[in-house]
């Protein structure tokens, strides 16, 4: 599944550069199989390896991945579990 999805990244178009800029949103992190689920509940469109639209943010768990991006997001993910540092 990563190696496909990391195939499949390659192929997303960024959007233009004046929404591109930042925002308070809501993310939800949750595995493939609930990212897909849910993302095709809110869109109609099978096969989502993620969504949003302009309050919400449908992603699969960083955790799942490498890269730094991702350890960094798995890194605050944790915090927002509970995790601090002295455990």
């Amino acid at each position: 599944m990563k190696i496909l999805a990391t195939i499949f990244l390659a192929f997303i178009a960024l959007p233009p550069i004046q929404y591109r800029g930042n925002a308070h949103t809501t993310v939800y992190f949750m595995d493939a199989e609930g990212v897909e689920a849910t993302c095709e509940m809110l869109t109609q469109l099978p096969n989502r390896l993620a969504c949003g639209n302009t309050n919400t943010i449908i992603a699969p768990n960083p955790c799942s991945y490498r890269g730094e991006y991702a350890e960094i997001m798995c890194h605050e993910l944790g915090h927002v579990n509970g995790w601090n540092h002295n455990d």
